[in-house]
């Protein structure tokens, strides 16, 4: 609807002058009459928009003066007005995967993430994502070993035999004792040492002859050790009287290690940065073991995190900045963080569970990767003699704990205090600096 705004007799004036006929010429019609004079200025205006009231609560319209009545300065009508937005929605519409993992695990928590596919103007609904506890059934009652045949046979003359036992199975929560790998057993007869005397003469023996030492069956040794040590296992097999050897050595520390077997992390990672190049290639091929690889609880993991520490190698050579974390990155496979979201929630139940697992394996690998950064950097400014040996071992295991923690920590909301714990550390280090 057009509105017009007239004031007192404006309307008659209005019409003489859109007819063509001068005030002046008026004022000698009949009668003698004056003409009426307008008080106002007319205003034509559009309606109010948009419609309805917007998010913002703000409506607007144009005016057009369309009379201006001479000597008068009438205010223009309002152009802007306030208006109460009422949403047609509610609130706003997330897509939730199911909750991970999809069997409640040992440590009672559950995650899920969810996307927003609905924002509601005006409206903050909270986002669904988190955590929630959940009662774990291990499903289990008892850890499975598989034992070895007992050996050797037959029972050797100290009565004792041996097998190895290996876990494999463990059921979350219980703690099963290892079956037994030390038992006795009885030794079979000796022979009789009667000798038949021949027709021509009589033979007889007062005693058995003498020994003059033990005998022992020994294993090979084995390979080098998470401790820097070599191990065997010896039997013994034949037990002289007359004798007290020594058990032969069943331990030893590996050809040739220099680091790996020393008793703290401190320690070793001191003696690290003492070899020189060739000397920790050497280390590195007896015994390969980064400092929180020691820390994962089963050999698999363990493996698994030496594999990783491998793939990242080839990335230091290619000095610090977008390259070297480009390299990491691709190292683990890690892409687009917002697609392969989206693309695990398009899966079912059980993949969706996988999927979302691997990126939190993937983003926990590389805060692995800055923190082993920060490590590296360490060392280069230790090679410029800008540093002392003192402070980069303390930092380096002040960030190797912090690793540890990561590595073992299953909530990744919790990550955060142990990155920011880690990056203090670099800061205090830094200040060193000369």
């Amino acid at each position: 609807m057009t509105t017009i705004q007239r004031g007192g007799r404006a309307l008659a004036i209005a019409s003489i002058v859109f007819l063509g006929i001068s005030t002046a010429h008026a004022k000698g019609g009949a009668g003698g009459t004056p003409a009426p004079e307008c008080d106002a200025d007319e205003y034509t205006c559009a309606n109010w928009g948009p419609e309805p009231c917007p998010q913002s609560g703000q409506q607007t319209r144009t005016c057009t003066k369309t009379f201006d009545c001479p000597g008068v300065n009438t205010p223009a009508p309002d152009t802007t007005r306030s208006c109460t937005f009422v949403p047609t929605c509610t609130e706003d519409t997330y897509e939730c995967e199911d909750w991970f993992p999809e069997k409640c695990p040992e440590d009672g928590e559950q995650v899920r993430f969810c996307v927003l596919t609905f924002d509601c103007p005006g409206v903050e609904t909270p986002d669904p994502s988190g955590e929630r506890t959940c009662t774990f059934d291990p499903g289990c009652d008892a850890d499975q070993y598989d034992c070895d045949e007992w050996g050797p046979k037959p029972c050797p003359e100290n009565g004792r035999q041996t097998r190895n036992c290996t876990k494999a199975f463990d059921c979350p929560g219980v703690d099963t004792v290892s079956p037994d790998t030390l038992r006795d057993c009885t030794p079979p007869p000796k022979p009789s040492q009667e000798v038949v005397p021949t027709p021509f003469e009589v033979q007889e023996f007062d005693s058995e002859p003498e020994c003059t030492q033990d005998v022992w069956d020994c294993d090979l040794w084995s390979a080098c050790g998470q401790d820097g040590r070599e191990r065997r296992n010896c039997t013994l097999t034949f037990d002289c009287d007359e004798a007290n050897d020594p058990k032969p050595e069943t331990e030893r520390i590996c050809p040739g290690l220099k680091c790996g077997h020393l008793p703290t992390r401190q320690e070793r990672i001191a003696c690290r940065l003492d070899l020189s190049d060739k000397e920790r290639q050497a280390e590195s091929n007896i015994l390969y073991f980064p400092e929180y690889c020691r820390e994962q609880d089963t050999d698999e993991k363990k493996s698994a995190c030496i594999d990783l520490y491998w793939r990242w190698e080839p990335c230091w050579r290619l000095g610090a900045g977008p390259n070297r974390a480009a390299c990491g990155r691709e190292a683990i496979g890690f892409g687009n963080f917002k697609q392969d979201v989206k693309d695990c929630v398009e899966k079912g139940p059980v993949a969706r569970d996988i999927c979302f697992q691997e990126i939190v394996d993937k983003v926990r690998n590389m805060v692995l990767f800055s923190l082993y950064e920060l490590e590296f950097k360490a060392e280069e400014l230790l090679s410029q003699g800008r540093v002392n040996t003192q402070d980069v071992v303390t930092l380096i295991s002040e960030i190797e704990t912090a690793k540890i923690n990561i590595s073992v920590e299953k909530k990744h909301s919790n990550w955060k205090p142990l990155i920011l714990e880690a990056r203090g550390a670099w800061k205090t280090f830094t200040d060193t600096v000369q």
